[in-house]
């Protein structure tokens, strides 16, 4: 379920400070005015779809992007990992995200996924639930280690994947 609108003054805030951005300037991009990304960056208006669908189109911050779409999915994609123990550095992430995708892997070799869903007890189902978890942490990690990347090294991640598109087409991934 896509969100119709969410508070993103904390989004907004990220992409100032980190773009050296003004309200005006905001504005322009996302078609909206200067009170109204004012209004939005302290949270007292939420920023509805299409002003969300402008700022997409219109920006390349990584962590800017990924956070409005994790607020209007309404969680379903990564979260930025910010929190007071997250050390945001590249070498950091780097290596967070290698333990993480590690034990992720380390998890996958459970023999238990062989077994087909129907025929598993709750404590086995349980331990599904656990495997889903450390493939999760992994991937979370993961994306915010490329959020970084892309950051520091100036990569778009829009671009690249356009590039590799055809790649995995060739590969029979995607359609």
């Amino acid at each position: 379920m896509i969100e119709k609108s969410a508070k993103v003054g904390d989004s907004i805030k990220l992409l100032a400070k980190e773009d050296g951005i003004t309200n005006e300037q905001m504005s322009m991009k996302f078609n909206v005015s200067p009170q109204m990304i004012s209004h939005m960056k302290n949270d007292r208006r939420v920023m509805q779809q299409d002003v969300a669908h402008q700022a997409i189109n219109n920006f390349d911050n990584p962590e800017f992007i990924s956070d409005i779409i994790y607020k209007f999915s309404g969680g379903y994609t990564a979260p930025i990992l910010n929190g007071k123990n997250i050390e945001r550095h590249l070498l950091a992430l780097a290596i967070n995200a290698y333990k993480e995708m590690a034990e992720g892997m380390e998890a996958l070799r459970n023999n238990l996924l062989t077994k087909p869903p129907e025929a598993l007890n709750e404590n086995e189902m349980q331990i599904v639930e656990d495997i889903f978890d450390q493939v999760d942490e992994g991937c979370v990690w993961g994306e915010n280690f490329l959020m970084v990347l892309q950051r520091v090294y100036g990569i778009s991640k829009k671009k690249r994947r356009r590039e590799n598109k055809p790649r995995w087409k060739a590969r029979g991934w995607v359609q």
